[in-house]
């Protein structure tokens, strides 16, 4: 929904996580020599173009999570234009299938309100981050239809949540 919602996320977890999270996300955000390539180094962001890329994006992620370490992907592939959740991307579930790997459905509400795309201007509002229960692939479940189980998780945390 946000550029904040990555720097939220990595603040709703705990030292321990936050050592061994890493995210994937967009190269144009995450130049080398920019302020966002300087933000992205801190918090381990894979800069990566998943319209032309995505099976290097996916490799880094499947070497990570095969290290131990905690991918953060936002499905979505883009900020929201408009507030509301947009269709979500199948890497998360290639990832899971394939490494055999859980996905925990996470919900960051309110920070459209905070910092939505195109504005220049953060207003106070209050953010809440919600963890849904892990969720595996089934054995003969598509990439489609755990994308599909996936989004759907997300949707239910943001309903619990009064928002998007």
């Amino acid at each position: 929904m946000s550029y904040l919602d990555g720097f939220l996320l990595s603040a709703g977890v705990t030292f321990t996580h936050l050592k061994r999270m890493g995210y994937l996300g967009y190269s144009d955000y995450f130049r080398t020599g920019t302020l966002g390539g300087y933000l992205g180094s801190l918090l381990k962001i894979v800069p990566v173009d998943p319209d032309k890329h995505l099976r290097q994006a996916l490799r880094i992620g499947a070497y990570g999570l095969s290290e131990g370490y905690i991918l953060s992907i936002f499905p979505e592939g883009e900020r929201s234009i408009d507030g509301e959740i947009k269709s979500f991307r199948k890497g998360p579930a290639i990832l899971s299938k394939e490494l055999n790997v859980a996905v925990i459905p996470t919900a960051i509400i309110g920070t459209y309100e905070v910092w939505p795309r195109g504005s220049s201007k953060i207003k106070a509002s209050p953010v809440t981050i919600r963890f849904g229960d892990p969720l595996m692939p089934l054995e003969h479940e598509s990439h489609a239809q755990f994308t599909q189980r996936i989004q759907n998780s997300v949707r239910e945390l943001l309903e619990e949540g009064g928002g998007s």
